[in-house]
């Protein structure tokens, strides 16, 4: 080794001084912008939007590498490769981050009005669009930037006004009155997927409804007695033969004393409860559809941030809970609560904040999805789309075939503006205004809502009701005018009063759209042309529903193909505990702080580790340390194969037939791992061949080549295993790259002078190894496994035997077929298993000695006399002395075990360690008596 060379290679690999130049070099070569080649078929992903609400979390930094890993590898096969880069502007979760920064400034979205807030809004996007740009680029995500797209740019807002116009002309979006989740921390609708419900301990109360002809009563149970208030019939099952005689007489509601009647239902189970239910169709989605069936009104009895309305009664103006205590105490007073018993439901909260829903009748925008659904569940069944993992099929399909109308409006500022408008001269008073905050009327006071025309009556400028309108209920009655720009006035009468629609889409409608709007549709652009369809849309498995299922359907509706040809979902980022991470338990991972301890390949490698499609992912200190090491190792042994390198190494013209066996062996086991890698690759089993590589780089070729190389070259044993040194590393490198991309390139680049046909600019580029199957070599890989069998059964003995690691021991290999092979490589097993003097024999010839411990190796004996290994007279007496612990041990469980004491009042599981400990001891006593008996009788 030249001692100039290898001071030209820092001794430790040092992550940070390596990375951002390495990104630098890459971006400006341009290697991330794919060329248009017609001949070729494109391999593209468009990357999952993050939410612009902050910083970048582990489960991004998964979906990074997961997604580069892909790219990269199809990059080096030669393929066009687009990986198209994005952020998404997170409707509810980015306004309820800005309008808490407001908060500690003072200020509120409603103080700023419509226009004000939104500056601050684009601010923040500004901020933080560029944070989760270099984000991804810390974590070497070979993205086109030249391509990145927000879903609120032109092109993408374009595509989602043009979908909204040509589904609402299909009759496909409509405007109707259902039962909607309503968020009062948001105050905003959701989707029934944006709901989180969780099971929540509670109360089922027993309540008295009073008949209105007679002072006999009906017991209805509910969980909810606040909502006692907008009852509008009481139900009972049609079979129950309890209630037949009830059927069709009222009862009084108490607290307002409304009569409401008692109706048959076969939506009533008759076991829950007394059999018999309140229904209240504004604020419950089976009461809803109980309603519906038998004509019942809808009362609903919640303002915004649910407090309780004028429909209330004597509770209006208490918050929600403050109403049930109210009503339960006025129940009690009355003699009307029966009891209350515990009991467990399931409780909905907003996925966004975690504020308790309320499901209650608005009137909101609806898509009619079924119809979207049926060819979006042909296009799986029939194969045009492969969800990975196949599990994952039965899951998609049966959620579209029982899918439901998606409530798309909400009453955000941020987001897309729904493209319709109403004409106030046409609607009259059926325009109701409701304000973000209160307006200066010209008689004097201030007006929180009224009708359109009222408002303007009153003095209230029209600009000011958009820019403090928080939402509108508008008559069903009055048409909407729906385009893809704002009117120049009513095509109807011709006014020019026109009212936008306050409300905004909800953010995965236009995340729907995002495999075709980012590359120019409706525009006919070349990109679209080129790359689309895309080829795998990689994300989580927790938003199969919210995002893939809907962009699935969209794509065959705007384009009438599928958006991409396979779903890869991954899991969950989960602690070494396999705890979901969360800030509250404080088990959180930053990717940025993983980076800056351990390195971006660490990190890489960390994430990417035994994954497997579908399940969730546990990273942890120790695994992070783990993958740092392998890249040190990687490092020192490269640093060691360049310090020799003078000129240029070549295999090429070398008869691999005439190499040494270990030479043979390694290129056969690479040309095996690259097959295999291959093979792996191609399944998406990214975490399956990043351990193949892994163990081969490390146990194959670090462990065993180098060393063995090592000696040849101190030695100057020829042929050198210089050629081959090269030439596996610079493939283990390219077998590496799309997982560990900054470290294989500095040490490729190093590398590329000095190995024949190593000549592209940049790794990223270099050729993928692909399986060649002439360097497959049974023999070699049979008798290689034969030799490092022997070192790795001596080294055994020896650490079980406590031999001082600079001891030479004595042994003997008895072999018969492969003896040959055996005694060519002596030296290297004197070497590595600290042997001397090494002797070889016939199976006929075998020695027997008492006291030596005897291998038995497919293909051979190793026979190792103790007393060339230990002092035998001090090695029995240790030996005897850990019995001795270990008896009295087993005598201590037995006892216990036997005790009627401890078996009775211990639990059961204490009582099963108690006998796995006594086994463990006994199990120990039988390997140390072994151990005794093959050191034999003392002299």
């Amino acid at each position: 080794m030249t001692s100039e060379r290898l001071a030209q290679i820092p001794k430790a690999y040092d992550p940070h001084s390596v990375e951002e130049r390495w990104y630098q070099f890459w971006m400006e070569r341009g290697l991330f912008t794919p060329a248009v080649d017609p001949q070729k078929r494109p391999f593209v992903i468009i990357m999952p939007p993050p939410n612009v609400t902050g910083e970048l979390h582990l489960g991004h930094a998964l979906t990074a590498t997961l997604e580069d890993i892909m790219v990269r590898w199809h990059r080096m096969r030669g393929e066009p490769t687009l990986w198209l880069p994005g952020i998404d502007h997170a409707g509810i979760a980015a306004q309820v981050v800005v309008e808490n920064a407001l908060a500690r400034e003072g200020l509120s979205r409603q103080g700023l009005g419509r226009e004000g807030f939104l500056e601050r809004m684009w601010q923040w996007m500004g901020r933080y669009g560029r944070v989760i740009a270099e984000q991804h680029k810390r974590l070497g995500a070979s993205c086109d930037w030249g391509r990145e797209r927000f879903t609120m740019d032109e092109g993408p807002s374009l595509a989602v006004r043009t979908t909204f116009d040509r589904l609402y002309r299909k009759g496909l979006i409509y405007r109707g009155e259902r039962i909607i989740n309503w968020c009062p921390r948001c105050r905003t609708a959701l989707s029934d997927l944006e709901v989180e419900h969780e099971e929540t301990p509670g109360h089922l109360y027993y309540v008295n409804y009073r008949y209105a002809d007679d002072d006999g009563h009906i017991t209805v149970a509910t969980t909810r007695p606040e909502t006692i208030l907008g009852d509008t019939a009481v139900a009972v099952n049609p079979e129950d033969e309890r209630y037949r005689a009830a059927v069709g007489r009222e009862v009084v509601l108490p607290a307002v004393g409304r009569r409401i009647p008692i109706v048959a239902d076969s939506a009533v189970a008759p076991e829950f409860g007394t059999g018999a239910v309140k229904v209240t169709p504004a604020h419950d989605p089976v009461d809803f559809e109980v309603g519906q069936r038998h004509g019942l009104a809808s009362v609903n009895i919640l303002n915004r941030d649910a407090t309780m309305n004028s429909n209330a009664g004597p509770y209006v103006g208490l918050d929600r809970y403050q109403c049930r205590e109210g009503i339960l105490a006025d129940l009690k007073r009355d003699g009307l609560l029966v009891k209350a018993e515990p009991h467990a439901h399931s409780v909905g909260h907003c996925c966004r904040c975690g504020a308790v829903v309320e499901p209650w009748v608005s009137t909101q925008w609806f898509v009619s999805i079924a119809p979207l659904a049926v060819p979006a569940i042909q296009a799986v069944v029939d194969g045009e789309i492969e969800i990975v993992p196949e599990r994952f099929t039965r899951v998609y399909l049966n959620w579209m075939e029982n899918i439901r109308d998606w409530c798309i409006s909400r009453q955000l500022w941020w987001g897309h503006r729904i493209p319709a408008w109403y004409c106030a001269d046409c609607a009259g008073d059926d325009i109701t205004v409701f304000l973000e905050r209160p307006l200066p009327a010209r008689g004097g006071g201030e007006v929180a809502a009224g009708s359109y025309r009222a408002l303007i009556e009153m003095g209230i400028d029209a600009a000011d009701i958009e820019r403090y309108a928080a939402t509108i209920e508008v008559a069903l009655g009055v048409e909407p005018i729906v385009g893809m720009e704002p009117s120049q006035g009513c095509p109807r009468c011709g006014g020019g009063a026109l009212v936008q629609d306050p409300d905004v889409l909800d953010t995965w409608f236009s995340s729907a759209l995002w495999p075709h709007s980012t590359l120019g549709w409706p525009e006919q652009t070349q990109d679209l042309a080129y790359f689309y369809p895309t080829s795998v849309m990689e994300t989580g498995y927790d938003i199969l529903f919210f995002w893939v299922a809907r962009m699935i359907m969209m794509g065959l509706e705007n384009t009438g193909e599928v958006p991409f040809r396979t779903v890869y979902l991954h899991g969950l980022v989960r602690d070494e505990k396999g705890e979901k991470m969360s800030k509250v338990k404080g088990n959180v991972l930053n990717p940025l702080d993983a980076i800056e301890q351990y390195g971006t390949d660490a990190l890489r490698l960390a994430l990417s580790t035994g994954t497997s499609p579908g399940n969730d992912v546990r990273v942890s200190s120790q695994r992070l340390e783990a993958s740092r090491n392998f890249a040190n190792k990687l490092w020192n042994a490269s640093r060691f194969i360049l310090g020799h390198m003078e000129g240029e190494v070549s295999l090429d013209g070398v008869q691999r037939a005439d190499l040494p066996i270990e030479d043979r062996w390694i290129l056969s086991r690479q040309g095996r791992v690259v097959a295999e890698v291959g093979r792996m690759m191609e399944g998406f089993q990214f975490g399956e061949a990043q351990r193949q590589v892994h163990d081969f780089v490390w146990g194959e070729f670090c462990d065993w080549y180098i060393e063995l190389a090592k000696l040849r070259l101190r030695q100057g044993e020829a042929p050198s295993p210089l050629p081959v040194l090269g030439s596996v590393l610079e493939t283990s490198l390219r077998l590496l790259h799309p997982f560990m991309p900054f470290i294989t390139e500095e040490l490729w680049q190093q590398l590329k002078g000095h190995v024949a046909g190593a000549s592209a600019d940049s790794i990223m580029v270099a050729p993928y190894p692909t399986a060649d199957g002439r360097a497959v070599d049974d023999e070699a890989e049979r008798h290689m496994g034969l030799i490092i069998e022997i070192v790795r059964a001596i080294r055994n003995v020896r650490a079980e035997h406590r031999v001082e690691s600079s001891r030479w021991v004595e042994a003997t290999v008895v072999a018969a077929e492969a003896r040959h092979v055996v005694e060519a490589r002596a030296q290297a097993i004197e070497a590595l298993a600290m042997v001397r003097p090494l002797t070889f024999a016939a199976p006929g010839e075998r020695p027997t000695s008492e006291q030596a411990v005897t291998l038995v190796l497919p293909g051979a004996w190793v026979i190792l006399p103790m007393a060339g290994m230990v002092d035998l007279e001090a090695e029995r007496r240790r030996l005897g002395d850990e019995i001795a612990q270990s008896e009295a041990q087993i005598a201590r469980a037995e006892a216990k075990l036997e005790s009627e004491a401890f078996l009775a009042k211990a639990r059961p599981d204490v009582v099963q360690r108690e006998r796995e400990r006594l086994a463990s001891h006994q199990e120990r006593r039988e390997r140390l008596l072994q151990r005794l008996r093959e050191l034999g009788e003392a002299s």
